[in-house]
């Protein structure tokens, strides 16, 4: 087991928001087993700071997010579908939704209490989605508002 060098942690602070164990690995020529190791000490000592993964939705979280949509637009998704094709923000709000059913699901299970997912303020009214429009993005604040309505009736 080699001692890490003051270049080799330096570069793995630099490395580490951006780049996975494996892409550190090859780096640095070492295992990603030491890397994480060695990350997991330095944020131990507090030199370093756990990543913040993005939320990904999969399908079932998409299916939850159109069959909210379709409920509170009182629409088919034959009907949503059309709306797809003409409506190139309905793309995005239905992400947005899609993120938030996922957000929703992962708290339910426990995750939140994990220290993976930071916790939301419920003063806010929305439940799964931040307060500050800027950290969803692109969306402005009118969609935000929009999208906590439809969060809101499906976290109840």
């Amino acid at each position: 087991m080699a001692l890490w060098t003051e270049e080799e942690i330096s570069t793995l602070l630099r490395m580490w928001p951006t780049s996975s164990r494996l892409q550190i690995a090859e780096t640095l020529h070492r295992s990603p087993q030491a890397i994480g190791t060695k990350a997991t000490y330095l944020r131990e000592k507090g030199l370093m700071e756990r990543p913040v993964r993005p939320i990904t939705p999969d399908r079932k979280d998409f299916d939850a997010a159109k069959a909210n949509y379709c409920r509170k637009h009182h629409i088919d998704e034959v009907q949503l579908s059309a709306r797809f094709k003409a409506d190139n923000q309905l793309a995005a709000e239905l992400y947005q939704l899609a993120i938030a059913a996922k957000t929703t699901r992962l708290r339910t299970f426990g995750r939140a209490a994990q220290g993976t997912i930071p916790p939301v303020s419920r003063s806010s009214g929305g439940g799964a989605l931040p307060r500050d429009p800027s950290a969803v993005g692109e969306a402005s604040a009118q969609p935000v508002e929009q999208l906590r309505a439809g969060v809101s009736s499906q976290v109840r």
